[in-house]
């Protein structure tokens, strides 16, 4: 009776502990779910944010130019001083960061 019950016992406790490491593996599985699932998100976060830095670096470059402030900078073109003219044209797109 007694080896019975011990028997038993020992069943009760084989029964748990598999269910404990049924557990530990569904809960790591879940884990490594969420894991992903965030990294995920966060390369997709990263790529919208490089979008948008693009987005904003070509808006400033659009911003940044404009012809018709450009023109207004530039010294009225005499063709005796062709060489000053582009000298100038030069200085002021570097200066203005002019495309």
């Amino acid at each position: 009776m007694v080896e019975a019950e011990r028997q038993e016992r020992q069943m009760q406790a084989e029964r748990e502990e598999r269910q404990l490491q049924i557990q530990k593996e569904i809960r790591l599985a879940e884990l490594e779910s969420e894991e992903k699932r965030a990294q995920t998100e966060l390369e997709l976060r990263r790529i919208q944010v490089s979008e948008e830095q693009d987005r904003l670096n070509n808006q400033q470059g659009q911003v940044r130019f404009r012809p018709d402030k450009a023109t207004s900078l530039l010294p009225t073109f005499v063709e005796e001083e062709v060489d000053t003219f582009f000298k100038t044209f030069e200085r002021l797109a570097t200066k203005h960061e002019w495309p």
